[in-house]
């Protein structure tokens, strides 16, 4: 099977192929009583060489590689609860197993010599076991390489959305972007500063600060000092998140209702698996569109009971989406988000006389 978006070969042959030094016989897509005839890596290695960014693995279905956003199946027989437990939890080391059974979720590093490495996350899910690797980029860009005003405005092109920034360096990065990336400032904030002749973060940086004081009060002076790249705030990183979102933006405006669902049900598996990682379920779904026009549209719902379970995440998503009522508006964006988090409680050792 060819998958006409991409024009690769979406199934397993026979034949073998070659990736870097290494000479895979790739296995029939046939499945036996005993297990499926293909391995863990078998598949990775095809993925590699489908130049996928990663390949999910969920029970009574066959593995999906996701090419170009896509999520493709490759053609072969749905992989039993039990092929599944066979092939993933041998890879775990001890503690990793552990943590495992612990708390249903494990995130961790995996590499096929020669092809790849992967960031892996298996999880258990209604008494079954899933997982998804996420091909690592092997090349990352370097600074000079970046176009950076449209890097920030549009992370997306970028692997992985990594930009390179080196100390003492900040403020010649930050100098040509538009204010309107600086955290904190709105728009009536923005329209004024553009009155005074500011319109990028360099020109903020230079602008004389007594009379940003005067126009914007004492806080045109920490608006400076973030233009300059200097921050006096701490990084506390003991607080726990209080929303979960993830969001994709399409090559081409999409209109069709099942191609929208198809999307957020891949963003509503990402932020699940997230979830389980942390042990956090969530109340509230909430699903952000953008149109072509840059106006967004946002609904929720809420639930009476928090919840983990990436099915009912996605009802709660899908009648978001009814509720948007975008009907056949072109959609350019879609986001699935979770707030209403209630993060595992610390085990506390009582006083003896408490």
């Amino acid at each position: 099977m060819r998958d006409e978006a991409s024009g690769r070969d979406s199934s397993l042959s026979p034949h073998p192929f070659i990736i870097g030094s290494v000479t895979v016989q790739t296995p029939t897509p046939a499945a036996t009583e005993q297990g499926p005839s293909f391995t863990l890596n078998d598949l990775l290695i095809y993925a590699a060489k489908q130049q996928a960014s990663d390949l999910h693995l969920k029970p009574m279905r066959p593995p999906l590689v996701r090419i170009h956003g896509k999520l493709v199946p490759i053609k072969t027989e749905p992989l039993k609860p039990a092929d599944l437990e066979k092939m993933l939890l041998p890879i775990l080391n001890r503690p990793q197993r552990e943590k495992f059974d612990t708390v249903q979720s494990v995130d961790f590093g995996y590499g096929v010599p020669g092809v790849a490495r992967f960031r892996a996350n298996l999880y258990m899910q209604r008494g079954t076991v899933g997982a998804v690797f996420r091909r690592i980029p092997i090349q990352i860009l370097g600074i000079d390489a970046l176009e950076l005003p449209l890097a920030i405005r549009d992370l997306s092109h970028i692997p992985d959305g990594l930009v390179l920034v080196h100390p003492g360096t900040e403020s010649d990065f930050l100098a040509p972007l538009p204010i309107g990336v600086i955290p904190g400032l709105g728009p009536k904030t923005e329209e004024r500063l553009r009155l005074m002749g500011v319109r990028t973060v360099g020109d903020l940086a230079g602008h004389e600060t007594q009379r940003l004081i005067q126009a914007l009060g004492p806080g045109g002076a920490m608006l400076q000092r973030l233009a300059d790249g200097r921050d006096r705030s701490p990084v506390d990183g003991s607080r726990p998140a209080k929303t979960l979102s993830a969001e994709t933006t399409f090559e081409q405006d999409v209109t069709e209702v099942d191609q929208l669902e198809a999307a957020l049900r891949e963003l509503v598996d990402r932020v699940a698996e997230r979830l389980r990682a942390d042990g956090v379920r969530a109340r509230t779904v909430y699903v952000k569109l953008k149109l072509p026009d840059f106006r967004q549209v946002s609904r929720q719902v809420s639930r009476t009971s928090p919840t983990d379970d990436a099915d009912a995440i996605f009802r709660a998503a899908r009648t978001a989406l009814e509720k948007s009522h975008v009907e056949s508006r072109p959609v350019r964006l879609i986001g699935v988000g979770l707030s209403g988090l209630v993060h595992p409680q610390p085990d506390l050792q009582l006083n003896l006389f408490d």
